[in-house]
């Protein structure tokens, strides 16, 4: 549906190495279900992981993403070493409570689904899955992450809702959050150009220019060559 391209090409004029994510299922990655960050983020662990096992990044690391994007890189953040900032656009709190809300606003007839039929389909999908969709729940998350994090929430997603930015705020030990009253949940997925600024500042801040300490992935010190991994909602 949307694509990290414009952001990757943002960040590449800023000086950064950027890395497109499609997550499982998407684009031309293997899996066959959408997991909504529980397994995603696992494969993203281990995505860089081989990336820096093969060289290709070195030094710190960034993580951007949008929605899926963001919750899994949220999930993730907790088990990424060398991991110095994150910029989560519109990520929800709990999987469970985003997917009704979801379906509500792009499917006439879902409103009339009753509360015990969505359970059930939740279930459903994690047997076929193998996975508990109540995993897919950033807010259990968030309060392990060392590296600070910019939240970007739109005041007018109908989707997500701005109760979820303020939970996931609250709980991470170092964050800001930025709202956007105008931005629903679409909007702020394409509002490349009004989110640029406050990414970039917030990258320069803590991967660029900063002497924060961050956790090592090994004894053995390399050269810098910082990386954001920019983590697509959905293959085109």
């Amino acid at each position: 549906m949307f694509s990290m391209l414009p952001w990757a090409l943002l960040l590449g004029r800023a000086g950064y190495q950027s890395i497109l994510v499609d997550l499982r299922a998407q684009g031309r990655s293997t899996g066959r279900y959408v997991t909504y960050g529980a397994i995603e983020s696992k494969d993203l662990v281990q995505l860089v992981t081989a990336l820096r096992a093969q060289g290709l990044i070195r030094g710190r690391l960034g993580l951007l993403g949008d929605s899926l994007g963001a919750a899994t890189a949220l999930l993730a953040a907790p088990h990424l070493a060398h991991l110095a900032a994150v910029v989560a656009i519109s990520p929800y709190a709990r999987a469970t409570s985003v997917i009704p809300r979801f379906a509500d606003h792009f499917i006439w007839y879902a409103h009339f689904i009753p509360a015990s039929s969505w359970r059930a389909a939740e279930r459903a999908a994690g047997r076929m899955a193998e996975v508990s969709l109540a995993d897919a729940a950033p807010i259990k998350a968030v309060a392990d992450i060392r590296a600070p994090v910019l939240y970007l929430q739109g005041g007018a997603d109908q989707i997500i809702g701005s109760k979820a930015a303020h939970e996931l705020a609250a709980r991470t030990p170092d964050s800001e959050l930025s709202m956007y009253p105008g931005l629903g949940h679409v909007r702020m997925a394409l509002a490349y150009q009004q989110l640029a600024q406050p990414t970039l500042a917030w990258f320069n801040r803590y991967l660029a220019k900063s002497d924060r300490p961050v956790r090592p992935l090994a004894a053995k010190v390399m050269p810098p060559h910082h990386a954001v991994l920019t983590i697509r909602l959905c293959g085109g």
